[in-house]
C-alpha cells in the first residue's frame, strides 16, 4: 500500500463531537425559550435534544416535532421558530473531538494533504469548521448541499480528489459512518478507516477492515515512509 499523500475527514461526528455540542447548546435553548417553557431544566432539555437528535440522522421535521411533543410548554414555538433557532445556533456551540487539532497539526506538518468531504448546509457547516479553526490546515471542503452531491454518491469523493490533485489509492478517508463514510470512500478506492470511539461491533459484512478508536490514532496508521 502507497504512503498516503492525503487524509481526507468527516465533519460531523468525526471531527465533531455531537453530543458534547449538544450539551453547549442546551443553556442556549433553554434562554431563548425560557419564557415559552415551563420548568425544563437545561439537563432535561440536553436529553430531549441528544434523543430527538439521532445522531443528526433524524430528519429536522421530526426532530422539531420531537422537542415540541417532549418538553414541557407553556406555548409550543411553530416548527420554522425551533429549527430556525437550531440553524443559527448550534453550529455555533460546535465541539472538537479531543485531539482533533493537535492530529491535523501533526498529519499537516507530515506534508499530508488535508480535506473534509461533510454531507450538510452550507452555511451550518462552514460554521463549525470555523469554530473548530482548522480551516487553515485544509486543501479541500466538498459540502453536498453546495456541490449538489451527497455521500455515498461516489462523485463526491472523486470532486475531492480532483481539487486536491491525488488519486484514491494515495488518500485515507475518516468516517464515523461505516456505510456513508468507510463503505462508500473504499468503493471509490481510498483507504476507509471507521472512527469507532464507542467501540461497535464491526459490519459482517466486512465493510470496515481498519478502525481507530479516536482521532489520534491515524497518525499510528501512516507508513513509516511518510514522516
Amino acid at each position: 500500500m502507497p504512503a498516503p499523500r492525503a487524509v481526507l475527514f468527516d465533519l460531523d461526528e468525526t471531527l465533531t463531537d455531537r453530543t458534547r455540542s449538544i450539551e453547549r447548546f442546551a443553556p442556549e435553548f433553554a434562554e431563548r425559550f425560557g419564557f415559552d417553557l415551563n420548568g425544563s431544566e437545561p439537563d432535561e432539555i440536553y436529553r430531549c435534544i441528544l434523543a430527538g437528535d439521532g445522531g443528526g440522522y433524524a430528519s429536522r421535521e421530526d426532530f422539531c416535532s420531537h422537542l415540541q411533543s417532549s418538553l414541557r410548554w407553556r406555548r409550543v414555538p411553530s416548527q420554522n421558530e425551533l429549527l430556525s433557532f437550531w440553524r443559527d445556533r448550534f453550529p455555533r456551540c460546535c465541539i472538537g473531538r479531543d485531539g482533533v487539532a493537535s492530529t491535523l497539526q501533526a498529519l499537516h506538518r507530515r506534508g499530508l494533504k488535508l480535506g473534509v468531504i461533510t454531507n450538510g448546509m452550507t452555511l451550518s457547516q462552514n460554521t463549525k469548521l470555523d469554530v473548530l479553526g482548522i480551516r487553515p490546515l485544509l486543501s479541500v471542503v466538498v459540502i453536498s448541499e453546495e456541490v449538489g452531491i451527497r455521500k455515498p454518491d461516489p462523485r463526491i469523493f472523486q470532486m475531492a480528489l480532483d481539487k486536491l490533485g491525488v488519486l484514491a489509492a494515495e488518500t485515507m478517508f475518516v468516517g464515523d459512518n461505516p456505510l456513508l463514510d468507510v463503505a462508500a470512500s473504499r468503493a471509490v478506492g481510498l483507504r476507509g478507516i471507521w472512527l469507532n470511539p464507542r467501540g461497535d461491533p464491526p459490519p459482517q459484512n466486512g465493510s470496515c477492515p481498519e478502525s481507530v478508536a479516536a482521532v489520534e490514532q491515524i497518525i499510528d496508521l501512516l507508513n513509516p515512509s511518510a514522516e
